[in-house]
């Protein structure tokens, strides 16, 4: 009986080869998918990543935007006080006229 067994798996052995040869065909066919899927998933992460360098872009517009309209809001500020200290202080009396000779 175990030389029938033998045979048989001998047998066996020899179509698993007939299938090994398609099963070639078949990689290559999942070489050409995970290609494919590593592509669109490089191309995701290509988006991803200019859609943060956007984002960061506009953060720092934002940043840049809301520093210059502080920088004004102080200029302001600034200028207002001195016109006050002039008040106080009693001014140049406004503009002199010459007169004439």
């Amino acid at each position: 009986m175990l030389t029938r067994r033998r045979r048989r798996n001998d047998d066996d052995d020899e179509d698993d080869d007939d299938d090994d040869d398609d099963d070639d065909d078949d990689d290559d066919d999942d070489d050409e998918e995970k290609e494919e899927v590593e592509e669109e998933e490089g191309e995701e992460k290509e988006e991803e990543k200019e859609g943060e360098k956007k984002k960061k872009k506009k953060k720092k517009k934002k940043k840049k935007k809301k520093k210059k309209k502080k920088k004004k809001k102080k200029k302001k500020k600034k200028k207002e006080m001195n016109k006050k200290k002039k008040r106080r202080e009693g001014g140049g009396g406004g503009r002199k006229r010459r007169r004439k000779e």
